[in-house]
């Protein structure tokens, strides 16, 4: 259901927030609420919220609920502490477009705005494996867990290249660009285009010209996500999202290749 003013989109959210709110608070038992959570957030993103802050504001509410049942740990930018690493890996199925107030950190999904999609199989999550060690996460609000998110960061250990990123489609209005990536030194050039998760300008997609591939793990059915990471304007210490890279069966010699070029790195840092 969309909507093409504010008060229309309260009215969706309240509706939204009787269906699910009762659910979430039903969550019992460890990985309970996070599994109920991602399908929500399939959901939720597809309602049509005239402001980008409604989308913030009104989550938060459901969450502020969700926290009575004392599972999932701190509420974190529209994710839960909890299972964590599971829930970073989303992707945007349409919009893409980069939200231009700052709502959120790049890692979470609130920072685009577009239907997203998890990874989730109900009990079955925990077959999921894990390279990147979270070492800190803070997410900064205006007041309580769930007000307005003024900044934060994701702290990390794990295994990553730098890989040169080739324009392969500069996308639309309407579709992100997607790159080639490759291995300057070795000469290894990867066959399947990565999107990015947003919209960029013409100037703004030619200029990623090096992208940092963080391997983030293994899903069932032995899918390997990367992570794809930019460092912004003038900033040498900290990285962006830039999209996520899926490997499948099929690609299993480009995977084990790419595997064989990771190369340990402490303490990268994610904004």
């Amino acid at each position: 259901m969309t909507t093409d003013c504010q008060c229309g989109g309260m009215s969706v959210m309240k509706n939204f927030k009787v269906d699910y709110v009762a659910s979430l608070e039903g969550s019992r038992g460890p990985g309970a609420l996070h599994v109920k959570w991602m399908l929500l957030v399939q959901r939720y993103s597809r309602l049509g919220l005239t402001y980008d802050t409604d989308r913030v504001v009104a989550i938060a509410g459901i969450a502020d609920q969700a926290l009575k049942s004392g599972y999932g740990g701190r509420y974190l930018a529209g994710l839960w502490e909890d299972n964590f690493a599971y829930q970073l890996c989303w992707w945007i199925n349409d919009t893409h477009r980069k939200v231009e107030t700052y709502l959120a950190p790049s890692w979470s999904w609130l920072s685009v705005s577009g239907a997203v999609g998890f990874v989730h199989n109900g009990s079955r999550y925990n077959t999921a494996s894990f390279a990147v060690e979270i070492m800190e996460v803070e997410c900064n609000t205006a007041n309580n867990q769930t007000g307005a998110i003024t900044g934060g960061f994701l702290k990390i250990n794990g295994k990553w290249i730098r890989l040169r990123a080739s324009i392969y489609d500069l996308g639309s209005d309407t579709k992100p660009p997607s790159y080639v990536l490759a291995h300057v030194e070795t000469g290894i050039e990867f066959s399947v285009p990565v999107e990015a998760d947003y919209i960029m300008s013409t100037e703004q997609a030619t200029a990623v010209q090096n992208v940092f591939v963080l391997f983030w793990g293994v899903f069932e059915g032995g899918r390997h996500a990367f992570v794809l990471l930019k460092r912004p304007s003038g900033d040498e210490e900290r990285f962006e999202r830039l999209g996520i890279w899926w490997h499948y069966k099929e690609m299993h010699h480009e995977t084990i290749q790419l595997l064989d070029l990771l190369q340990d790195r402490k303490v990268i840092i994610i904004v």
